[in-house]
């Protein structure tokens, strides 16, 4: 009897210790692909977020050209500049520095 549990013992031990082993290798694996999966999830959202704040800064830039075209075509069209025309000039630059502001720091090549 004795002999048994001696056997029972001898091949239980290394078994336990595998088991271990492959259940720790297992849960480290997990933990980096979760963490990975959060920096996915984090880079995604950034990048969602540049995406909406860049929609947002072309569609200014049309409003501004728009501004600046309407504001031009009533001087031309009344004879003199009242006023208007700087506004809308001064909107359109701000909104340009505005754009190219976000694309420096979002490191997008550009020109002008």
């Amino acid at each position: 009897m004795d002999i048994i549990w001696q056997l029972i013992l001898a091949a239980s031990i290394p078994s336990a210790i595998a088991s271990g082993a492959i259940s720790l290798l297992f849960r480290r694996k997990e933990k980096r692909d979760d963490e990975r999966r959060a920096s996915e999830r984090a880079e995604a959202e950034r990048r969602e977020k540049d995406r909406r704040e860049l929609s947002l800064l072309v569609i200014k830039g049309t409003m501004a050209s728009m501004a600046l075209g309407e504001a031009t075509a009533t001087a031309l069209k009344n004879g003199h500049c009242n006023g208007e025309t700087e506004r809308a000039l001064a909107y359109e630059q701000s909104v340009k520095h505005d754009i190219r502001n976000f694309l420096a720091e979002n490191g997008i090549e550009h020109t002008t």
